[in-house]
């Protein structure tokens, strides 16, 4: 959930260490995994810019 709170609010490099953790901490839950991933996704493209 804090994850995604950073997410919205534009700390996308929180919202990618909050949501590692979470995956480590429930490696079977999809959602976690798929929020991770459009974040790392995001992140990328911030950088690329």
């Amino acid at each position: 959930m804090q994850g995604l709170q950073r997410l919205n609010t534009g700390d996308v490099g929180g919202a990618v260490t909050l949501l590692r953790q979470a995956l480590a901490l429930d490696a079977s839950n999809p959602a976690i995994q798929r929020d991770l991933d459009r974040a790392v996704r995001m992140q990328a493209s911030l950088r690329s810019n």
